[in-house]
């Protein structure tokens, strides 16, 4: 067996030892970490926001690659339309 997949005894023994972790906090010690992550998480939420203009640049780009994709297509299923088009008055 490897040595990277812990057995169900090391895995009781990590549990263990978490619990150990949590019993040493007190419920108002719990909550103030709890905040502080909250905070923590909200700052980096924000700090990593991509700002309302650029979003707005970006969608825009957006709209334009796909209405380029889709007159694109458009080109082509004419170009093919016309194709099979003279083909067939060659062959008729």
């Amino acid at each position: 067996m490897s040595n990277t997949i812990p057995n169900e005894e090391e895995q009781r023994e990590e549990n263990l030892d978490q619990r150990d972790l949590f019993s040493r906090f007190t419920e108002e010690q719990i909550r103030e970490k709890e905040q502080i992550y909250d905070q923590y998480i909200e700052q980096m939420l924000e700090k990593n926001k991509i700002p309302e203009d650029e979003l707005t640049d970006l969608l825009e780009s957006l709209k334009m690659v796909l209405e380029n994709s889709a007159d694109e297509e458009e080109d082509a299923q004419q170009t093919e339309n016309d194709e099979d088009h003279e083909n067939e008055v060659e062959e008729g």
